[in-house]
């Protein structure tokens, strides 16, 4: 790593895992919104929450281990 990359990314791995639950609302509305008359696009829509969920929970672990080894 380069200088300064540890603090960078002690950043943007939070603002990720903020971010993905950011858009959780938003994507609940739009399947909602979306599932009378589309229903297979609601489904793919809250298929793809439950994949970003998943990577949510592994950037949780990153994170984890990396804040494990900056003690």
């Amino acid at each position: 790593m380069k200088p300064g990359d540890q603090e960078l990314f002690k950043v943007l791995i939070t603002h990720w895992i903020n971010h993905l639950e950011d858009h959780r609302a938003e994507y609940v509305v739009w399947s909602e919104r979306v599932a009378g008359k589309y229903p297979e696009v609601s489904a793919e829509i809250n298929g793809a929450w439950e994949i970003m969920k998943a990577a949510e929970g592994r950037l949780m672990a990153a994170k984890v281990a990396f804040d494990k080894d900056q003690a």
